[in-house]
Order: structure tokens, then sequence, then C-alpha cells
């Protein structure tokens, strides 16, 4: 092993690995900045300047949605390995790793190199899937902060609506939506809150105040803590496999 570090340093390896490690981290925090910003900037999109009624749950779907999408893409491509099952950030992570590569340098073989020594020890699902799990993370993280300094600095009115389904089958599903976030100790709306804002603004501070625990409570339950979870989860299967 040592004969192969020297040999490493001798021929510029290491140096080319160095360069590479660098480049790849620079990468890593541009696309953590924008994913941030970007759940930011989601959170006040859909919550408005407050001129309107917040309706929970397309606001819910507008945060939650595009997630639990790629998370259903992500678990479906999971058994076909390679960079298929990476996950698009990590897909676009590796991308842009291999263009921040100078062209006339061997760092372009770099990645090349490290998919082919994970490859076949099935360690590229679990590389990648950490990149996609850990931006998206980010994401949510973001969008959390932009509810609470949106919810913090502005006073919203909440409401669902519906002209085919019935208040019941909302109700039902809104409180079966609130039942995990409760088990954490948010505050959820009770039965009676979420009929009347079937068919009124809830604009009291008692139901602002439910409603706006009952949306953190959501993105807490179904967004950031799957992410952070699987995040985890591909660490330390990469950890092991590396080892």
């Amino acid at each position: 092993l040592a004969h192969v570090h020297e040999q490493a340093e001798r021929d510029g390896t290491r140096d080319v690995l160095r360069a590479w490690r660098s480049r790849t981290r620079l990468v890593t925090w541009i696309l953590m900045v924008v994913a941030g910003l970007s759940g930011f900037g989601a959170a006040l999109a859909v919550l408005g300047d407050g001129g309107r009624p917040v309706n929970v749950v397309w606001t819910l779907g507008g945060l939650l949605g595009v997630h639990l999408f790629s998370l259903l893409l992500w678990a479906g491509g999971l058994g076909l390995g390679g960079e298929a099952s990476g996950g698009a950030f990590g897909r676009a992570w590796l991308w842009l790793s291999r263009k921040v590569a100078p062209g006339d340098s061997d760092a372009v073989l770099v990645p090349r190199a490290l998919l082919g020594l994970l490859a076949p020890a099935g360690l590229v699902r679990w590389w990648l899937g950490a990149v996609t799990h850990g931006l998206w993370l980010v994401a949510l993280c973001g969008a959390s902060l932009g509810l609470f300094v949106a919810f913090s600095v502005r006073s919203y009115g909440f409401v669902w609506e519906t002209t085919i389904l019935p208040a019941e089958a909302f109700v039902a599903f809104l409180e079966g939506l609130g039942r995990m976030p409760a088990w954490l100790g948010f505050s959820i709306p009770d039965a009676e809150t979420i009929r009347a804002s079937g068919a009124r603004i809830i604009d009291d501070e008692a139901g602002r105040l439910a409603w706006s625990s009952w949306l953190f409570g959501c993105m807490v339950v179904y967004g950031i803590m799957p992410r952070a979870l699987l995040w985890v989860g591909c660490l330390v299967r990469l950890r092991a496999g590396c080892r």
C-alpha cells in the first residue's frame, strides 16, 4: 500500500484527486445554496403576500408534491442500479462534477474511475442517493424556514375548498395527515375548525396557530424526516460497502 501511495505521488495522481475533490466540494456547496434558496422561495410563493387566504391543501401539495413524486421515482429506480437510481439531484451533481474538470487534464477520468470502482459492488445507487437526499433535505429545510419567516411577519387566513367532494372527506383527510405530526407535539386543527375552514376563512388567532402548526408538522413528518432518514441510510450503506 505504501508503494502505491508513493507511485501516486510521483505520477501526479494524488494531485489530480485532490483537485477533483476540491472542485466537487465547490459544486456541492453551490447546489446546496441553490436548493436552499429554491425551497425558501417556493414557500414564499405558495403562501403569497397575505392578501389572499391560504388554501391548506394546495399549499401542502405545492411544497411536498414534487418531493414525494421524486421519492417514488427514486424508490422505483433503486433496483436498476448505476446512475439511474441516484435521483435527479445526484445525476446533476455527477454531471457538474465532470464538467468542472479541465478538458486537458486526467481529472476528467476521476469520476469515471470512481464509478467503475463502485458499480461492481452496487454502491453507485447509495453514493448518488446520498447526494440526492442531502440536497432535497436542504431544499425542504429552506422551505420550512420560508414558512417560519412568512408566518412571523405576515398574517394569513386559512381555508380549504371543494366543489364536488363532501366536506367530511376533507375533514377525514386533513385529520389523517395531522395525526403523525400530532404525535411529535405539533398542534393540529380540531374537526370543528377544519369544517369551519371549508365554509369561511379562518383568521382568528387560535385557528391561525393551529393551521400554521399543522403545515409545519406535515413538512417535518412527510418531507424532512423521510429525506433525513434516507440520507443517513445511504451514507451508512455507502461507507459499509466502501470498507
